[in-house]
């Protein structure tokens, strides 16, 4: 066979041509890929594509789909045309204490932390509305905020709205159904959400009763102080699961007054009053966990409602009016500020965020964290030296990281919450301890929550990462939407799982980033301990 001499311009053709070969080879491989990736998704869950309404049950698998440890990259699908439910504004709150300042920084902070709604006045200390007076405590003789009138000022200033928690422990009916005419009436500052008592279902709370004492007082105050104003909402205490048995005595009683279920939902009750295993602070992957409780809660309250109070129209609204991830925080000032606490840290933050991509895929319609201001709870620290109990006011600079996974729900995450899935996912396995309100069982290190503006068209997904140290290579696909190419990126994280802001303010953070190459199908990296917020314009189509 005969040599053949090429040249080297005619090798660097040869050349070209092969790499062009392997290049597109790769493309089309990579295309193939990602069709098969959608055809196996399709397949398989068909129901994630069809546009109709999923039971509780049913959504909730899909939502997280499976979780395995194979080290298979992680998927996630978002459908943009598949609406599940409205989100409403009002997860976005906190409960307004008399004591808490009203200075200017701190109103700030409030329309900065984009709170929508406060509860007011919270506890069993017999409030008295047109006196601005408590029978039970002298800690608010002075506070800034005794005056209902102050409040409405407060509320009106933050554009947040108000919901009332109605004094059962020494109040009457009369009170309470004069206290809605002043709010919708005389002075035109509507309160939709009326709660019934604090705690009344425990014999820790003022107004103590079983079950069958409190139907009937819900069914007196509900007709008075709807006579005031028909189209308010009425709210009745939910006990734990300990107590159920209350619940039910309440609702076979009262089931067709009540509107709303409020829940107060404190998930993790290790601390100094409460050890377990001999600590006196929850593990970060402890206080994680819980969020995944919150579904067992709403269908509890829907199938109660259903089998003791058929005759309903509709399920009764669920809202979570006091809740908060550990109970930790110490209650007076230590000096220097104390570390380690769970209640302070990033951990905490996370357990947040998880929580309210939850409330909103179950469609909580309110929800009230515990609380705006205190040493121990507060988004912030301190409160007013008037109110009595000491300590030094907010400094102005620090701030809780569950503040700031509020912050990013509330200003980016959209009111439309879309179905997605999620596949691969590795877990860990959380403990339940002592506490009901735990959830023990597998707990996903990386979950996803969806969701579109109706503003602006604007498809924002949430990505959380629990896991300590390790990141996660995540390849996302959007169907049945185009998503622009360019969007924004928020991630909220510190140092550690138990980094806190105090003392230094600037630990634990959310920063915002350009970013480019989305689209259809795009990767993102979920760093450690982290939650993050990709918000990008939907493109429309023209034809």
């Amino acid at each position: 066979m005969p040599k053949i001499n090429l040249s080297s311009q005619m090798k660097g053709i040869i050349a070209g041509v092969v790499v062009c070969a392997i290049g597109l080879g790769f493309l089309s491989a990579l295309s193939q890929q990602r069709g098969r990736l959608r055809g196996i998704a399709k397949a398989h869950y068909k129901n994630f594509f069809r546009h109709r309404n999923t039971a509780d049950g049913e959504l909730e698998k899909e939502i997280y789909g499976y979780l395995q440890q194979d080290g298979k990259e992680i998927v996630v699908f978002v459908n943009a045309e598949r609406k599940i439910r409205s989100i409403s504004p009002l997860l976005y709150g906190s409960n307004l204490s008399p004591q808490m300042e009203t200075e200017a920084d701190v109103m700030e902070f409030v329309k900065k932390t984009g709170i929508r709604v406060f509860r007011f006045p919270g506890g069993e200390q017999g409030y008295h509305w047109g006196k601005g007076a408590f029978d039970f405590t002298d800690r608010f003789v002075k506070a800034p905020l005794a005056e209902i009138d102050y409040v409405v000022e407060l509320c009106k200033f933050t554009d947040a709205q108000l919901i009332i928690q109605v004094n059962v422990e020494s109040g009457t009916p009369q009170e309470a159904a004069q206290w809605v005419e002043y709010m919708n009436k005389t002075i035109k500052f509507p309160v939709a959400y009326w709660e019934l008592g604090n705690e009344v279902y425990g014999d820790w709370d003022r107004a103590f009763m079983d079950g069958k004492k409190y139907g009937r007082l819900i069914r007196e105050y509900a007709a008075a102080m709807k006579k005031a104003d028909p189209d308010i909402k009425i709210g009745m205490d939910w006990a734990p699961a300990t107590r159920w048995f209350f619940n039910v005595e309440a609702v076979k009683i009262a089931g067709d007054m009540i509107d709303f279920a409020s829940v107060h939902w404190y998930p993790n009750n290790i601390d100094s009053a409460h050890p377990f295993q001999g600590r006196i602070h929850p593990f970060p992957e402890e206080v994680m966990a819980n969020y995944l409780h919150i579904p067992g809660i709403v269908q509890d309250i829907r199938k109660t409602f259903k089998k003791y109070a058929p005759n309903r129209a509709k399920d009764p609204e669920v809202t979570f009016l006091e809740w908060d991830g550990a109970t930790d925080g110490p209650a007076s000032d230590f000096s220097p500020y104390s570390r380690g606490i769970a209640q302070w840290s990033l951990a905490n933050a996370i357990f947040y965020a998880d929580s309210l991509g939850m409330m909103a895929m179950t469609g909580v319609s309110v929800s009230a964290q515990y609380n705006f201001q205190s040493i121990g709870y507060g988004l912030i620290r301190g409160w007013d030296k008037n109110a009595g109990w000491g300590g030094q006011r907010w400094d102005g600079e620090i701030v809780r990281p569950k503040a700031l996974a509020l912050e990013l729900f509330s200003k980016y995450f959209g009111d439309v919450f879309l179905a997605s899935r999620i596949q691969n996912v590795p877990f860990y396995m959380r403990q339940k301890d002592w506490a009901p309100e735990t959830y023990g069982g597998r707990v996903p290190y990386v979950t996803v929550y969806a969701s579109l503006s109706s503003k602006d068209d604007s498809l924002s997904i949430v990505l959380i990462n629990k896991h300590e140290e390790k990141s996660f290579p995540v390849k996302f696909f959007v169907l049945n939407g185009q998503p622009a190419p360019i969007g924004r990126l928020y991630v909220l994280t510190g140092p550690s799982l138990m980094s806190q802001n105090e003392p230094d303010p600037m630990a634990v953070g959310i920063r915002g980033y350009g970013v480019r190459g989305l689209g259809k199908d795009f990767d993102y990296t979920a760093p450690p301990h982290s939650v993050s917020l990709i918000r990008v314009p939907m493109i429309k189509d023209e034809d």
